[in-house]
């Protein structure tokens, strides 16, 4: 023993006096295995004190670096400190067993530029080992403190850096076995792993920690591990994997699985432009199962194919286009879905089947979800749901529709682009059926029950069909159809214009007079929506503002006491007019045909129309218009077959009333077998010329004139009435208000009996002879009178005041 210590000592001193050659000495015989590279130490020095019996050498500042590092400037290895440990005894026998290898803020730089030279090519090629080699030769145990590594390879754009906080590697070699069995402790951080600069780095900035055994073949160079694990960034993991490291470039595949990873945490893991994409998205709570694999076995690819496969259950989903509730769902990722197109986000798909989810308060399923192109994400997904007709209220513009019951059915499939602008290709088919619904158009508050039917989607139009609605006495069933839906979403400038078709059993008008109020807006407070939440809104807005062309067939209209049959019209509708284009139905006996504009102005609803009349009961348009706003004559005082060519403009209250003042207007009329019963005018004419005559009840020949309507007057022009009591001419003003201010021209001839037996008018401009003047206007009393106008003074003061 005393021999061995006097000979340690030595060899430490002549290490102490002879350091500077024996640091030469070992450089240069390092050189001679190197092709053009150098080692350089810094110092170096031995001994006993805490590893005996192994002696422990020590060498601060280490590195070595190749020929060509005054180019790339890369040292392949640089180290603070290199400490190693040999066992004494067997160094005395001439055996070199190196115990322990610790590296102290080691950098390792494997460098390969553009040409595919590398700074690893200074190592020669090893020798087939002879076939006398010892076999049992034992591996040292690797340690690597506060370290770092370093892939850089320019000729295929890839970057992998790691900092190495602790590595420690216990190698089991096997005599008659290549395959060497590796304990490993690890616990690293990942500074970036880029496959592709252009799509960024994985799993930048994440640790990287575990306790696991590997296995490295020397013959085949493949490193190899099987279900191991290993914590990512905190999260457990299980890994296998394969590197085949005898290849430049190195091939490998790697999978892992793990549960109940955070989705921000994962989609963290992946290259920047994936985090980018999935930015807009979020799963709350975590992924509860999550598969995935990288394969690099592929050189021609810049990035690996990549496989993930996920489970979600009963989880939160948000993404651009919706949020989903209770969602669970299996999805797949591959960045390869046309083999030999690479691994680009263009050649992306990602599957989900089966999803089940909630929509606000709307409960669906897709049997499948795909979704292709990242960088111009298209989507085709089947969608099934039962649901309450108002759980959708919260995707409507909460302005124009709302649902207070009934059911809904949605079988739809979507093929199109994700992206809000245009897309041609875009296409939804499949059925939205309801069932009993009650449902409020809030614009005009208009109230509908019992609602039934189906829309259609059909590629890029939208059919409704049989849509059955009824108000509280009408009856509506509905067809029609939206052409170009999606693009006129996207055209915000555009009107919609829709084809309706509309056939009521009962129609009453009475039912529709919000329509004459102002647009009512309710107000709700502002709230963030999805992406199909704001198209839905956008969609509703559409409807609101559209345009109408609309065929609408009635068996029976009804408007407060005017009732009419067979109605057949055709309408241009939109949000604040109704034009009348074609109106025909029967009334009364006989047919009406109008045309016509009716406004919605936030003052007033003006309207204009034309209407032509054909045979109509005269009592019986009266009772319906209310004898149009006159005292006199009424429905029950007069009688006839009218025929009439009407003009009129004016305005309508909020309460569909006539708005007296600003009607104007020409009624060209003809009367035919007309009729007076007990009209106080001409009553009271009796009260002052023949008093003998019955003037309760009068025919009289056809009666026809052109009236003017200004406001509150009718302007009746010189009209020759010839009855079976006399005959007369009258002239003047009816006000509404004050009642008739008329001037009667009465032909004394009436004082013979009148003998024909057909009455026959002789036209206003016929001879008269002698005549009594009469003047007939309410009185003070509120009654007719009738005073004597000899000189015509009321006719002529009338006419002044008319023009």
């Amino acid at each position: 023993m005393i021999l061995i210590l006097l000979a340690f000592a030595g060899g430490w001193i002549y290490l102490k006096q002879h350091k500077k050659e024996v640091i030469a000495f070992i450089e240069s015989e390092a050189k001679k295995g190197l092709n053009g590279g150098a080692l350089h130490i810094g110092d170096i020095s031995i001994g006993f004190k805490h590893t005996f019996p192994r002696l422990a050498f020590t060498i601060d500042t280490l590195s070595l670096h190749d020929s060509l590092w005054f180019q790339h400037h890369h040292d392949l290895i640089s180290a603070t400190r290199v400490y190693a440990t040999l066992d004494f005894f067997k160094l005395i026998i001439g055996k070199i067993n190196i115990g322990r290898v610790q590296l102290e803020n080691p950098h390792i730089y494997i460098y390969t530029d553009s040409t595919g030279y590398t700074n690893t090519s200074m190592f020669k090629k090893n020798n087939p080992p002879k076939k006398d080699a010892p076999k049992n030769l034992d591996y040292p145990i690797l340690e690597i403190n506060g370290g770092s590594l370093v892939v850089d390879k320019k000729d295929k754009n890839k970057f992998f850096g790691y900092d190495i906080r602790h590595l420690e590697c216990v190698i089991h070699g096997n005599p008659d076995n290549e395959a060497l069995k590796i304990d490993v402790v690890l616990n690293c951080k990942v500074q970036r792993m880029v496959f592709n600069p252009e799509k960024g780095p994985y799993l930048e900035g994440k640790s990287v920690v575990g306790d696991f055994p590997i296995e490295f073949n020397k013959g085949s160079k493949i490193l190899q591990f099987e279900k191991i694990k290993i914590a990512v960034d905190q999260q457990p993991f299980v890994f296998t994997g394969k590197f085949y490291l005898a290849d430049v470039p190195t091939p490998f595949i790697l999978s892992w699985e793990t549960n109940n990873l955070p989705f921000r945490k994962a989609s963290s893991f992946l290259a920047t432009n994936i985090r980018a994409k999935l930015d807009t998205y979020d799963i709350s709570e975590t992924i509860t199962h999550l598969t995935g694999s990288l394969d690099n076995s592929e050189p021609e690819y810049k990035t690996p194919l990549i496989h993930l496969r996920l489970n979600v259950n009963n989880r939160n989903i948000g993404t651009p286009v919706i949020n989903l509730k209770n969602t669970s769902f299996t999805a797949t990722f591959n960045n390869e879905e046309i083999k030999g197109k690479g691994h680009e986000d263009s050649n992306t798909v990602m599957h989900f089947s089966p999803l089940k989810a909630a929509l606000d308060n709307l409960q669906f399923s897709c049997d499948s979800v795909v979704i292709r192109d990242l960088i111009h994400p298209r989507m085709n997904m089947h969608i099934v749901s039962n649901f309450p007709l108002q759980n959708i209220n919260s995707m409507l513009d909460e302005n124009t529709l709302a649902f207070s019951n009934g059911s809904g059915k949605l079988d739809i499939r979507y093929s199109g682009s994700l992206e809000k602008e245009y897309d041609s290709l875009r296409s939804l088919v499949g059925s939205f059926r309801m069932d009993s619904a009650g449902l409020q158009y809030i614009p005009r508050n208009l109230q509908f029950v019992n609602g039934q039917g189906n829309v259609r989607f059909q590629n890029k139009d939208i059919y409704i069909e049989q849509l059955s609605l009824h108000s509280a006495n009408s009856d509506l069933l509905m067809n029609g159809i939206i052409k170009s839906v999606f693009y006129l979403i996207s055209q915000k400038n555009n009107k919609l214009t829709i084809d309706w078709n509309v056939r009521s059993n009962k129609l009453n008008l009475n039912d529709f007079i919000s329509y004459l109020k102002p647009v009512k807006v309710k107000a709700v407070p502002k709230k963030n929506k999805s992406s199909l939440a704001q198209t839905m809104t956008q969609f509703t807005a559409l409807l609101e503002s559209a345009s109408f062309n609309l065929d609408l067939t009635a068996k029976q209209l009804i408007y407060k006491k005017f009732n009419a049959d067979n109605l057949i019209a055709n309408l241009e509708m939109d949000d604040n007019a109704i034009n009348l284009k074609k109106i025909r139905l029967q009334h009364a006996g006989g047919s009406i045909a109008i045309q016509g504009l009716l406004q919605n102005l936030p003052a007033s609803n003006p309207f204009s129309f034309k209407a032509q009349l054909q045979n109509v009961n005269v009592s019986k348009i009266f009772y319906s218009f209310n004898n149009f706003g006159m005292k006199s004559p009424t429905d029950k005082n007069i009688g006839g077959t009218l025929s009439a060519d009407v003009t009129m403009q004016g305005g309508l209250t909020t309460k569909a009333q006539m708005i007296p003042e600003e009607l104007k207007g020409f009624v060209k009329f003809n009367l035919q077998n007309g009729q007076l019963v007990d009209f106080e005018p001409v009553q009271k004419i009796q009260e002052t010329v023949f008093k003998s005559r019955d003037f309760s009840d009068i025919q009289f020949a056809d009666l026809h004139d052109l009236l003017e309507v200004k406001g509150d007057n009718i302007i009746i022009n010189r009209m020759e009435i010839r009855s079976t009591v006399m005959t007369m001419f009258i002239e003047g003003i009816y006000n509404t208000k004050t009642g008739p201010d008329l001037s009667i021209q009465v032909p004394l001839s009436n004082l013979k009996a009148n003998k024909d037996s057909v009455l026959v008018n002789k036209g206003i401009n016929s001879k008269t002879g002698v005549s009594a003047r009469l003047r007939a206007q309410r009185g003070s009393d509120g009654k007719i009178k009738i005073s004597w106008d000899p000189f015509n003074k009321s006719g002529k003061k009338m006419k002044k005041k008319a023009a």
